[in-house]
């Protein structure tokens, strides 16, 4: 646990770092790197006690954004100076991606930024005269950190294909489950529940229709009937694909990942060969495999949501430091996790015996996470505000364009990331399940930090002496 706050006190001072001007704004770089490193989150029970699916997460956005951010504002410098920042990203984006499966959420940013690197790169070509292993060197240095994710993935794929026969990283993003997935999702379904895309009635036509699934019906009804969560013996869609795997499991098909993955192939194909033949009517479904297909009515819940994350990002709900007993799983999971984080947990019965100087540290971070709310409730609308007029200032003021564009763009990438992912939660949440927490949320959090202290902090200190009359 320790590990984690460092590595997150370490990936707020790369931010810090990666934006630093050399000779100016030391206090401003200060107060900034505060802001971060007390982000109510990182002490959060909801997100913490989560260590490698939630808490990794805002570490790992933090390194992702400081290397992205240390290339930007150095590509014009020496190579040398882009080796550090260009192996920070790589390793940050490959770490994200090894640690969660849905971080598509991030790919848009590292994309777009390594465009935009490139056409920095063209440019300065047109404008500077260096020779040509100069540029061929600078765009290797923008183009590294792709090449760390590229190689890392196809390293995991290529351990996974020796252990197991699959050249995959996960089931849930490489393999036929998701097109099999995808297949039941497709169906028409002929009852309409919300949150449920495949209905007990669905499933009858799912296996008249597929050979496969109805050679194991017993095993996945049994799992479904374990499983309800939704009216009429049904399941909803944050956890049906979770029925299937393990009623799959029950029938002993998770014993091979070949022929598990043959398995899913052919329910994916023989469903697929029904709605083409006209036997299943096919329905649109979204583009991710595993996201329930759109409904009626959506656009207004999408709305709603979009409003309830806002409203639950910038009061940092959830936030609570909490000292309590462990829950196990039955299946030794408390001794997992002192074995995972190489620390004490408070077993059942044994909260009295808890050391009373950590209820006061308990009080101290509740009272950090009090004036964050509260402070944020109105620094953040106000700083959404100001990004708009720095829009306006970049069109209109010449000099404020030349002397802000960077810190501009750069404070746009963290707004449209937080975004994206706030979008993918938002849907999951009006579609699936209550997904609006800090847990879904973790990677917005320090992107919302940062984004405030740079429009404050960065953009705030260039507006005085700016002809607005110039214009180009």
């Amino acid at each position: 646990l320790f590990v984690t706050q460092l590595l997150y006190m370490i990936g707020a001072f790369l931010i810090v770092l990666a934006v630093h001007k050399k000779g100016k704004g030391f206090l401003v770089d200060c107060l900034i790197y505060i802001i971060l490193i007390f982000n109510p989150l990182m002490s959060s029970i909801t997100v913490f006690a989560r260590i490698y699916r939630n808490v990794l997460v805002p570490i790992e956005v933090l390194y992702i954004f400081a290397g992205i951010l240390g290339i930007f504002m150095r590509l014009e410098q020496r190579n040398l100076k882009l080796v550090f920042w260009s192996l920070i990203a790589g390793f940050g984006v490959l770490a994200l991606n090894m640690t969660r499966e849905d971080s598509i959420w991030i790919m848009p940013f590292f994309i777009v930024a390594m465009i935009v690197f490139l056409v920095m790169i063209f440019i300065m070509v047109m404008k500077t005269k260096k020779s040509k292993s100069y540029y061929l060197i600078k765009v290797g240095l923008v183009l590294l950190p792709l090449l760390i994710l590229t190689v890392g993935l196809q390293t995991v794929k290529g351990i996974n294909k020796r252990y197991y026969g699959l050249s995959v990283c996960t089931d849930t993003t490489d393999t036929h489950f998701t097109d099999a997935i995808k297949a039941m999702y497709s169906v028409e379904d002929v009852e309409d529940i919300p949150k449920v895309s495949v209905s007990r009635a669905k499933m009858e036509l799912l296996y008249a229709n597929s050979p496969s699934l109805q050679s194991v019906r017993e095993y996945i009804d049994a799992s479904l009937n374990v499983w309800v969560d939704a009216e009429g013996q049904n399941v909803t869609d944050a956890h049906f694909f979770w029925a299937i795997r393990d009623g799959l499991g029950a029938a002993g098909l998770y014993q091979n990942a070949v022929e598990t993955d043959r398995f899913y192939e052919k329910v994916a194909d023989e469903l697929n060969a029904a709605m083409d033949d006209g036997r299943l009517t096919r329905r649109t479904t979204m583009p991710s495999a595993l996201m329930s297909p759109w409904r009626k009515g959506y656009f207004r819940d999408l709305m709603e949501a979009y409003k309830l994350s806002y409203q639950f990002i910038s009061g940092f709900n959830s936030c609570e430091t909490m000292i309590t007993e462990s829950v196990d799983n039955g299946k030794g999971g408390i001794k997992l996790f002192e074995d995972l984080t190489n620390d004490k947990a408070v077993y059942p019965g044994e909260l009295a015996m808890v050391d009373s100087t950590l209820f006061k540290k308990q009080d101290v971070l509740n009272v950090i996470l009090g004036i964050y709310s509260r402070i944020n409730r109105i620094i953040l609308p106000v700083a959404l505000i100001l990004f708009v007029i720095m829009s306006v200032a970049l069109i209109f003021c010449e000099e404020y364009r030349k002397k802000n564009w960077k810190i501009w763009l750069s404070s746009l990438g963290m707004l449209l990331s937080a975004f994206v992912l706030i979008s993918g939660v938002a849907y999951t949440h009006i579609s699936a399940y209550p997904a609006i927490s800090a847990s879904y949320l973790s990677g917005v959090y320090p992107l919302m930090l940062l984004f405030e202290a740079v429009v404050f902090l960065k953009h705030g200190l260039n507006w005085n002496g700016l002809n607005w009359k110039t214009k180009k």
